[in-house]
Parts: structure tokens; C-alpha cells; sequence
């Protein structure tokens, strides 16, 4: 008889250390899961925090003020100098404006002629450019 309970206790002793071992089991996949969303929350924090992108596109201040740009131009009528940065990133900033260029276009060629001159208005009344560069300024709004 005393064999008989020690087997059964032994058998007892089994089925709680099995049940035991999977709880510590599933403790231990809990930590490890809270340590791996920690990690890669730090992670996230030290890449956001150090890892800087380039910052909206700043428009040209004196655009819209009534005062214009003075271009210089090549023989190709692209524009040179210092302010041609600065207006080619103006030329960017008009591309992505909705309202001139709608993304219900699938291509350039879809915008409506009334759309391009509107850029071309808004070109020629922010700048001194000549009307010879207004096949160039409307290629680079269509390659923006």
C-alpha cells in the first residue's frame, strides 16, 4: 500500500509540474514578448529621435507679395544662378498643389491646358521670365 501511494503521489507530483512548467512556460513567452515590444519601441524612439528627414520644402518668401524673382537663363532657357534653387523648389511646392494639380490626373498630358496656364500665370506674375520659358517651367512641373 505505501507503494501504491507514493505512485500516485508521483504521479501527482508529475501532473503539477507539467501544469507548473507550462505556466512558467507561458510567463516566460509573456516577458519575452514585453521585451521584444520594449526593444523595438527604444529602437523606434532612438531612430525617430536621431534620424532627421529633410524638412518640408520652404517657398520662396517673396512669392505672392507682388515683388518678383529675377531669373537668369542659359542658352536652353533653364534658369541659373542663385535663385534658380529657390524656384525650382517653388515650381515642387506648386506641383503638389492640389488645387492646381489634382492627382485625379494619371499624367501630365491629362491636365487641362486651364490648369497649366494658371502655374504659368503664377510663374509669370512671381518672376521676370519670358515667355520662351514657359515650355520649360511646365516640363519641370511635370517631371516634379
Amino acid at each position: 500500500m505505501a507503494r501504491g501511494k507514493s505512485s500516485k503521489r508521483t504521479m501527482e507530483d508529475y501532473l503539477n509540474s507539467k501544469e507548473q512548467a507550462q505556466v512558467e512556460q507561458s510567463h516566460e513567452s509573456d516577458k519575452t514578448s514585453e521585451a521584444l515590444m520594449h526593444s523595438s519601441d527604444e529602437e523606434e524612439q532612438s531612430i525617430t529621435s536621431t534620424k532627421k528627414g529633410r524638412g518640408p520644402a520652404r517657398p520662396i518668401r517673396i512669392w505672392g507679395s507682388g515683388n518678383r524673382l529675377k531669373l537668369q537663363f542659359n542658352d536652353f532657357m533653364q534658369p541659373i544662378g542663385k535663385t534658380s534653387i529657390k524656384f525650382s523648389t517653388q515650381l515642387g511646392i506648386m506641383a503638389r498643389n492640389g488645387s492646381l494639380v489634382p492627382l485625379t490626373y494619371e499624367s501630365w498630358n491629362d491636365v487641362p491646358e486651364e490648369n497649366k496656364n494658371a502655374i504659368w500665370r503664377e510663374v509669370q506674375d512671381n518672376t521676370d521670365a519670358p515667355l520662351e520659358f514657359r515650355e520649360t517651367c511646365l516640363e519641370k512641373v511635370a517631371n516634379t
